[in-house]
């Protein structure tokens, strides 16, 4: 068993807590003590209640001070209980909000190709359902404490009366430590097992109560589908659960039998201690008594070191997930050099292979981009365009080949750095659900003030300002459902906004991912001659299907099954007669056919 994710849990947790520890310690101790001091009070009041009865004794003073005494043990104990109840569940809170932080940070900054892998998502669903686990080994370790100063209190207390009693006490905890070890590891691999199909679960309820999805469930009736695939996957993952329960319960069964036939024993003793010696009826109760609490804490003492190994095994998984090398991590060995002013971006021999297929997506793609040039990527569906940006931008490592700015290897250059070269609108930019502000200052929130004159400047210039001064609290308008907002925008103006994102980052080098493939080509040919007239000191790389579009460019580079095959501008593509020539004459007779009808 490996026990170095335990230590750095202890780590963490000391070094978020120690007043906590600190705290939980002194009440696990105090409320550790209040069993056997409870059982000392009740054989007390016992006897002293009998010799009042039998008229042995008229000291009710006795009487009422022991009574007095459990009913103060009782409330003491409460508060003991509540107090700490209160301050671990504070403390939850604390290391819940760091965990997630930390899982959003790493999620967050993790090379994207990351995101390309299932296994990934699997990863990351069973850590974030499991960070509740990371404080088990000190409710552990404070539990462990609890129990042994209760059971070696009851354990001096049993072996005054006789050894044996604590042999017939103690030898249960052998079995209920092992079958709760082997149940805690089947429990661990079974949930390992059981993530993918959980997921799918999961992502299928999100469809039924998605608003994104909500037109199409509905259009398509899609609902008894959508709920069968649901509820036979969570079937299928209660069933495997069910399963294992099953057989834990029935070794519980088995376990407490043989708790009962320990017992059974240490009672056979007692009578024989009662026929052999003067015990009183106190005496007898508070040693049945004591009997059973030494075996609850056996219990639980096996039951918690069996934990143990189980705890680990989650807190094994969180690290893994913790340990995957971000960004950051990726740039120590990054000489960092320096770079003037962008001048040119040059790609050299590049190919890309996503890590799950055989065929490289990108192969042996070298061209060279001038500052100020506008290029056009064009190309069908397929044919590595989108994987030829994220390689571009750095989100993608390529598996061969270098990416230079002004020859300078971007292997060379910090990646926060590259990235702050480049403005991208991807083709599915994200609409978030918050205000209209914030929709446009988010491609530059860090730079950005809270009034800032770029954003009004970025909004008048993409036309989205037309719109947002009718909206009734204007630039703080709360978009979308999702948060309490009222307003939506239909597709052109989220375009607009889009722009008006792209041109508040004002950075050098402006790529556009289809990002107006919605469009009908008029208002595409709107959309892309207003980025061009505002970035007129620009850089612009755009994808398009259209040929009317592409014509803006310089330079036109023409892909097809991961190569660029033709580079020129539309009049020398025309010239060409090659794969442009082909795709402009298709679209131009389907622009006929679209008239005669």
């Amino acid at each position: 068993m490996n026990y170095k994710p335990l230590k750095r849990a202890l780590k963490f947790i000391i070094g978020l807590g120690k007043r906590w520890l600190f705290l939980s310690v002194f009440l696990t101790v105090l409320i550790a003590l209040i069993p056997v001091t409870e059982l000392i009070i009740v054989k007390e009041l016992i006897n002293a209640v009998t010799s009042f009865l039998d008229k042995k004794s008229l000291n009710l003073y006795l009487i009422i001070t022991l009574l007095v005494c459990q009913f103060s043990i009782t409330i003491i104990n409460s508060v003991l209980q509540h107090i700490k109840e209160y301050k671990d569940q504070e403390f939850e809170m604390i290391v819940s909000r760091k965990l997630k932080k930390k899982l959003l940070e790493k999620s967050s900054t993790v090379p994207l190709i990351y995101y390309e892998h299932s296994d990934f998502y699997d990863h990351l669903t069973r850590v974030e359902g499991n960070t509740n686990k990371f404080l088990e080994p000190i409710k552990i370790a404070l539990n462990l404490i609890q129990q042994l100063i209760t059971l070696m209190s009851l354990i001096i207390f049993l072996f005054s009366i006789h050894w044996s009693l604590i042999l017939f006490s103690c030898i249960i905890s052998i079995p209920i430590f092992y079958v709760n070890a082997i149940f805690g590891s089947k429990r661990f691999w079974l949930m390992h097992e059981l993530t993918p199909e959980g997921r799918d679960a999961s992502y299928t309820s999100s469809l039924l109560i998605s608003r994104k999805s909500a037109q199409e469930v509905r259009i398509f009736g899609l609902q008894k589908y959508l709920l069968n695939r649901w509820y036979v996957k969570l079937q299928n993952n209660n069933i495997a659960s069910l399963k294992l329960m099953k057989k834990e319960k029935r070794s519980q069964i088995y376990l407490d039998c043989l708790t009962a036939l320990t017992y059974g024993g240490a009672v056979a003793i007692i009578l024989w201690l009662i026929k052999s010696s003067s015990i009183k009826i106190g005496e007898f109760v508070v040693i049945a008594q004591s009997i059973q609490s030494t075996q609850n804490s056996i219990n639980s003492i096996a039951h918690n070191l069996a934990s143990i190994s189980e705890t680990t095994l989650y807190l094994n998984d969180f690290y893994l997930f913790l340990d995957y090398k971000d960004e950051k991590q990726l740039e120590l060995n990054i000489k960092n050099e320096d770079f003037q002013k962008f001048s040119s971006i040059s790609i050299s021999n590049l190919s890309y292979r996503y890590p799950q297929n055989k065929v490289p997506t990108l192969e042996d793609i070298s061209f060279k981009i001038n500052k100020g040039e506008r290029i056009a990527i064009i190309g069908e569906n397929g044919s590595g365009k989108s994987t030829l940006i994220k390689c571009l931008v750095g989100l993608y490592t390529p598996t061969n080949g270098e990416i230079f700015v002004n020859d300078v290897p971007i292997n060379c250059i910090s990646k926060q750095k590259y990235k702050d070269m480049y403005t991208v609108i991807f083709q599915d930019f994200i609409k978030y659900d918050y205000t209209v502000k914030e929709n446009i200052m988010i491609s530059d929130i860090n730079n950005a003030e809270i009034e800032d004159e770029r954003l009004y400047e970025a909004a008048r210039n993409s036309g989205i300002s037309v719109h947002v001064e009718k909206m009734g609290q204007g630039y703080d308008t709360i978009l979308g459902k999702y948060l309490g907002g009222d307003k939506d925008l239909s597709g052109g103006q989220w375009q607009k906004l889009a722009i008006a994102r792209a041109l508040f980052r004002d950075k050098e080098i402006i790529i556009l991912d289809e990002p107006s493939s919605a469009l009908d080509p008029l208002a595409e040919k709107e959309f892309f001659e207003k980025i061009l007239n505002f970035s007129k000191d620009k850089t612009i790389i755009f994808i398009s299907h259209r040929m009317q579009t592409a014509r803006m460019a310089d330079r036109i580079l023409v892909m097809d099954k991961g190569k660029i095959i033709e580079s020129g501008n539309h009049d020398e593509l025309i010239s060409y007669g090659g794969k442009y020539a082909e795709m402009n004459k298709a679209q131009l007779m389907n622009s006929l056919e679209r008239v005669s009808t």
